[in-house]
């Protein structure tokens, strides 16, 4: 089994992704909540769907917030 889509360039709000099986790239934008495909004009391609697990792998949300760590004075820890 072929891998069908590769990352080429990804930003906070974009992705521009290669399709083997079409054989060109794709710009895909985020727009608000959502992730348009320029070439498709849709935000139901599978395109827009591959960006958003790109998004959750390379810009995952932060569940915590970072502290200066008084006691060791050695970085940061998690707040509690």
């Amino acid at each position: 089994m072929r891998v069908r889509f590769h990352v080429i360039s990804l930003r906070e709000r974009m992705v521009e992704i290669a399709d083997m099986k079409k054989g060109r790239s794709f710009h895909v934008v985020q727009k608000r909540e959502e992730f348009f495909c320029r070439e498709c004009s849709s935000t139901e391609c599978a395109h827009a769907g591959f960006s958003w697990g790109v998004k959750e792998k390379y810009f995952p949300k932060k569940d915590y917030l970072l502290v200066p760590d008084t006691k060791k004075s050695r970085g940061f820890t998690p707040a509690r």
